[in-house]
């Protein structure tokens, strides 16, 4: 008898009648999180005016790791060049979303992955892969 996955993600692809990519949920190379996350923090800060003392690192980590998970393996090794022109591309909607909903916005202090610099590789996720 075979079990079922019961990740959401998998059911969700199933119940439309798609499979999982072979690839997807496998952890990435510390390397590639240390690499990506550089990138995000060298963005945050232009976009948000705060700095590394300010950020849950460990937090932000952990985020780009699960981001990281929907990045093909193929993909994998250009990923921090592709994240880096993303973010440079759409700098001026990254600025609004921090202005609207940041510390200082609409919902401050209800939205915690925003005030991390993972929020941006969340971001390019979301509009690049967005299942």
């Amino acid at each position: 008898m075979v079990e079922a996955d019961t990740r959401p993600s998998v059911r969700l692809l199933e119940a439309e009648g798609r499979r999982p990519r072979d690839d997807e949920d496998s952890e990435a190379p510390a390397e590639l999180i240390e690499q990506v996350l550089a990138v995000c923090e060298q963005h945050y800060s232009a976009v948000t005016g705060t700095s590394s003392e300010q950020w849950d690192r460990e937090s932000a980590r952990e985020l780009v790791d699960v981001a990281l998970r929907t990045v093909r393996m193929a993909e994998r090794e250009t990923y921090p060049q592709a994240l880096e022109a993303y973010l440079h591309e759409h700098r001026a909607r990254l600025e609004r979303l921090w202005r609207r909903y940041g510390p200082g916005g609409l919902f401050a202090g209800e939205l915690v992955l925003i005030d991390l610099p993972g929020f941006l590789v969340l971001c390019e996720r979301i509009e690049t892969s967005p299942l």
